[in-house]
């Protein structure tokens, strides 16, 4: 069991992450505002041929498919490898170690799997200047939003955290 304390901590980090994680998923609609904004200069002519058009689409398909997927793994590698942190300053610096840590990894695993799944609206976009339709941009950013509602911050998952290193808080003294 979390002491009171502890708990307020936990709550504060996650109004910080919540924060974090609209910040990022905004920036999906700021490349679409900005290709709506910027159509003419941006959508100007393709320097590249219908069918190459084509092979890049498919191929950036390829890639934000294999990328949604391999998020998870790749977050999950990071939170198991990822080395203590010491917050010395802030909100939680007198909170209990394993809830700066608990933070700190979460943290890290979130914003590694929202800047992988963002990645897939920068290859919409890429598209869309190179002469892609809105389409493309839009079935690319959806496809980011999707993958970032997997990385919306969760106490739950906070808490669980941190009681876990609080079992091996010896471990790391």
């Amino acid at each position: 069991m979390l002491t009171p304390e502890d708990r307020e901590y936990l709550r504060k980090a996650i109004r910080m992450s919540v924060f974090i994680w609209w910040a990022i998923a905004a920036s999906v609609g700021i490349y679409v505002l900005i290709a709506h904004l910027g159509e003419d200069e941006l959508h100007g002519a393709s320097p590249l041929e219908p069918e190459v058009l084509d092979t890049l689409r498919n191929a950036l398909f390829g890639v934000a498919v294999v990328t949604l997927l391999i998020t998870p793994y790749i977050t999950r590698m990071r939170l198991k490898f990822s080395p203590r942190v010491v917050m010395r300053s802030g909100p939680f610096e007198s909170a209990a170690q394993y809830v700066r840590d608990a933070y700190a990894k979460l943290s890290t695993k979130m914003i590694t799997g929202l800047a992988l799944s963002e990645s897939l609206t920068v290859y919409g976009f890429m598209l869309f200047i190179f002469g892609d339709s809105y389409n493309t941009l839009y079935a690319f950013s959806a496809g980011s939003l999707l993958g970032m509602l997997y990385y919306y911050p969760k106490i739950e998952a906070l808490e669980g955290l941190a009681l876990e290193l609080r079992g091996k808080e010896g471990v790391f003294n």
